[in-house]
């Protein structure tokens, strides 16, 4: 599916039209077609530098791919065979990444977008059901889900002033 269908089929269906584009420099991002959209529907559009962020993300994503040919222990590994068809578990390894706090954080990439850990299919195979939280009403909910993204972003912001991000940029992908 080109970068464009998924724009508009998956993520802005979901979240809406972002007034950033922010990728690498490959051929599928830079294409006139992106452009045409970023001008169509006002989005600014930024690159990463060259072997940055995008990058490392992916030198990760390449890590649980290939973690079973070597002797570290992952939740999830794939086979030889899986890892010949190795598009279709792209989406299962992005999940235990997001879902993954990161050292300098302490959270995961989901918390830090969503304001709370991610429902797994592992939490539904063992039997796990979400804590629940007691709200008095829907507007209790919002206000304490807007508190605790407010705070985590305070926190980000922090950290990226502080000197200590070298790893943090990894979440900026």
């Amino acid at each position: 599916m080109s970068v464009v269908k998924v724009l508009l089929k998956e993520w802005i269906p979901h979240y809406g039209v972002p007034r950033r584009f922010h990728s690498d420099q490959g051929k599928c991002f830079e294409a006139d077609v992106i452009r045409g959209m970023c001008n169509h529907y006002g989005i600014t559009k930024s690159q990463t530098s060259p072997y940055g962020v995008c990058e490392r993300f992916n030198c990760s994503l390449h890590n649980l791919l290939i973690a079973s040919r070597h002797h570290l222990i992952y939740i999830f590994t794939l086979s030889a065979e899986q890892k010949r068809r190795w598009p279709d578990f792209i989406q299962e390894l992005v999940i235990c990444y997001n879902a993954t706090p990161h050292a300098t954080t302490g959270q995961s990439p989901y918390f830090l977008l969503f304001g709370r850990e991610p429902p797994l299919p592992v939490d539904v195979y063992l039997g796990r059901t979400p804590a629940k939280d007691e709200y008095s009403s829907a507007g209790d909910y919002l206000s304490r889900h807007l508190r605790r993204l407010h705070e985590m972003h305070i926190k980000f912001k922090r950290l990226l002033n502080s000197g200590r991000h070298h790893h943090l940029e990894e979440l900026l992908c």
